[in-house]
């Protein structure tokens, strides 16, 4: 795993942790269906136990990897100085355009800077191709328009 992935991966861990924290005081659910602190709790728990899995799956990954190569297991993710600040890149611009989304939602669409955001990651991180990276968009909002504006009635364009 890479420095920058366990950086992002951490920040992920306690951002979910500030969130649970925060959601533990907000009512779970009402007598007619989900309330306010439906969303946060379990996207937090979610979140925590990914990024759980995620770390101990890569640190017993790396380990086998070395002791399969005769090497000696060693318990630090460094790696080279070039290799880091290449590989703060990715996350960096990631948490720039997420920032940059977000300030463009304040002027009214949710939707649309949201399709964008997707669009660019499965393109330029996740190397899929233009067309399949659309057509995942396409069907990430549509779920995401049905899920808030048409069964939870929360007005989201």
């Amino acid at each position: 795993m890479k420095f920058s992935e366990l950086i992002l991966l951490s920040l992920f861990s306690v951002f979910a942790g500030i969130l649970l924290f925060n959601s533990l005081d907000m009512p779970y659910s009402s007598g007619q269906g989900f309330d306010v602190g439906f969303v946060p709790l379990n996207m937090s728990v979610v979140i925590i136990v990914l990024a759980g899995l995620i770390g101990l799956r890569a640190l017993v990954g790396k380990k086998k990897t070395q002791v399969e190569n005769g090497e000696v297991p060693s318990d630090s993710f460094q790696d080279s100085e070039p290799e880091q600040r290449q590989s703060l890149v990715a996350p960096i611009s990631t948490i720039l355009l997420l920032l940059v989304s977000t300030a463009v939602m304040g002027l009214g669409s949710i939707l649309l800077p949201l399709a964008v955001v997707m669009t660019i990651i499965s393109i330029f991180f996740l190397g899929n191709s233009w067309f399949r990276s659309i057509r995942m968009t396409i069907v990430a909002l549509a779920m995401i328009y049905l899920i808030f504006s048409v069964w939870l009635k929360i007005p989201i364009i």
